[in-house]
């Protein structure tokens, strides 16, 4: 049964170390791709808004022309972050969960059961202790019914010396 429950704890364990390896590829991916996307708005934004600015002003004046340049920016910035959180993981993800789901659930049944030995085991010991101690009982009793017929013949014996 150990042997069990240790297999059950190795697949417990390679489960999670899987999904973890899963997890930090994913956020990896995330980051990577938000950082190029941080690095693209940057060089695209750097030519574009000198380019956009240059154009803007010959048509209006310089203050409206540099908030619609930012209001771009940050649309374009907010573009490529939202692309980055819906990195997911995959199909494997979901079969790595069910491994350690399953895992869980054997490893909870085993210790059930474990609790359910241990207290049986607890309850068999709680009644050798109650037999021992009523068999001392009864014996000390016992003598303690004797104790007068054992003066009695003490007395007896004394008067006859």
């Amino acid at each position: 049964m150990s042997d069990d429950i240790g297999n059950k704890l190795k697949l417990l364990l390679r489960s999670e170390k899987a999904l973890l390896k899963l997890e930090m590829r994913r956020r990896g991916r995330q980051t990577v791709l938000a950082a190029i996307g941080i690095i693209a708005v940057f060089a695209a934004l750097a030519a574009l808004n000198l380019s956009a600015y240059l154009y803007l002003s010959t048509m209006m004046s310089a203050p409206p022309a540099a908030l619609a340049l930012a209001g771009a920016n940050i649309l374009l910035a907010l573009l490529f972050f939202f692309i980055a959180s819906k990195q997911q993981n995959g199909p494997e993800a979901e079969a790595i969960t069910e491994i350690r789901d399953f895992a869980l659930a054997q490893l909870g049944e085993d210790v059930d059961e474990l609790k359910q030995n241990a207290a049986e085991l607890k309850n068999g010991i709680r009644k050798v202790s109650n037999g021992v101690s009523g068999l001392f009982n009864r014996e000390f009793m016992a003598l303690g019914s004797l104790m007068p017929i054992v003066q009695l013949f003490m007395e007896s014996r004394k008067k006859g010396k």
